[in-house]
């Protein structure tokens, strides 16, 4: 879900934190992308007439495939270096939200089964979206695909925004690109929206954001679980401008509790106590992790043209024309000069 409307908070309250930037801004920069999200995106928007997501003759999906493959193509043309990195397990607390999803989606994908008998394409494209599910064998697939085009990828033990902050916070990645505000909430030290997209690049920067609202990252990380997050339910009544005014007055949510009688759940308080143990601490590497990931994100991985043309063709049922014109074109994006603006030349200052 991400942190709801905290774009658009920011962007009100905080203007100096939030930009339109221009991918000419991230050449040469290392972006850890967050796979998993952008897995279901693919297999979500690049379907049949139908809503159906593309298959090959098996019956196994390919939309991700197909969408991972351009997305890395724009990518390259741009000289972003990516590093996707993938959800592993998620933490215990949103294991309750993660069932929910899961119930939600068997209902969607029961009402799509009836629309679909029913002859009622358009609820069958709704209700077929929502069903949805990315599961080990996509990911696994994603993965062979980007190690053969010489793409770093890492699989997370936890939830895949919270280790790509962690690096990023670590400085071995420039920048966390996401459609997932979680990661300005992980503190991010620069958050990138819709990057290699048509759509606009919006980038976030953390600590302006701190800066401009005038608070400390606790009330911030209360701020964001007000606004609402995976693991926190809203408490009812408190939209995003009084979860605002609330956190200004207040400063945290015990304080907000004490002053007025809220409907919530019973263990709220408690929930919002691992929210935060969550936000706080899973974006920091231990000494041991930090080795781990600095050692492979300095191998320097090649193109492997014949191994992706192989898996897209024989593995994924790829017409082999098709694959190599896409995995060409990939690899020439590759290896064409770059243009870099002028601040990519200028050696940024960490200021502590």
């Amino acid at each position: 879900m991400g942190i709801k409307d905290l774009q658009k908070m920011l962007s009100e309250h905080a203007p100096s934190s939030v930009r339109t930037a221009s991918t000419k801004d991230y050449v040469n920069k290392k972006i850890a992308v967050d796979a998993s999200i952008l897995l279901y995106q693919f297999i979500t928007s690049i379907t049949t007439a139908d809503g159906e997501p593309l298959k090959n003759a098996a019956g196994q999906v390919t939309s991700h495939l197909i969408g991972l493959l351009a997305r890395c193509t724009r990518m390259a043309e741009a000289g972003v270096k990516p590093i996707f990195v993938f959800d592993g397990q998620a933490f215990g607390q949103k294991s309750d939200e993660l069932e929910k999803r899961r119930t939600l989606k068997e209902e969607n994908q029961a009402k799509a089964d009836e629309a679909k008998q029913a002859g009622d394409t358009e609820a069958y494209k709704k209700f077929s979206k929502r069903s949805v599910k990315v599961g080990p064998e996509q990911y696994q697939q994603a993965v062979t695909l980007l190690n053969a085009l010489g793409i770093q990828c890492i699989v997370a033990t936890g939830e895949a925004e919270a280790l790509a902050v962690a690096l990023n916070r670590a400085g071995m990645v420039d920048a966390v690109a996401s459609s997932d505000l979680d990661c300005v909430a992980y503190a991010s030290k620069i958050f990138v929206r819709n990057l290699a997209t048509d759509k606009d690049i919006i980038e976030i920067q953390h600590d302006k954001a701190l800066e401009e609202l005038k608070m400390d990252r606790d009330q911030f990380v209360d701020f964001c679980i007000l606004l609402g997050c995976d693991y926190v339910p809203t408490i009812p009544s408190v939209g995003p401008k009084t979860a605002f005014q609330l956190i200004q007055k207040f400063k945290n949510i015990e304080n907000i509790l004490a002053d007025k009688e809220y409907k919530i759940e019973p263990d709220y308080l408690q929930k919002v106590i691992g929210a935060r143990e969550i936000f706080t601490t899973q974006n920091k590497l231990t000494a041991e992790e930090q080795k781990k990931y600095s050692e492979q994100l300095s191998q320097k991985l090649q193109i492997d043209t014949d191994a992706a043309v192989n898996f897209l063709v024989n593995e994924m049922q790829f017409d082999e024309n098709n694959a190599k014109s896409r995995v060409e074109k990939f690899k020439k994006a590759k290896t064409a000069p770059k243009q870099m603006t002028l601040g990519a030349f200028v050696k940024k200052v960490d200021r502590k």
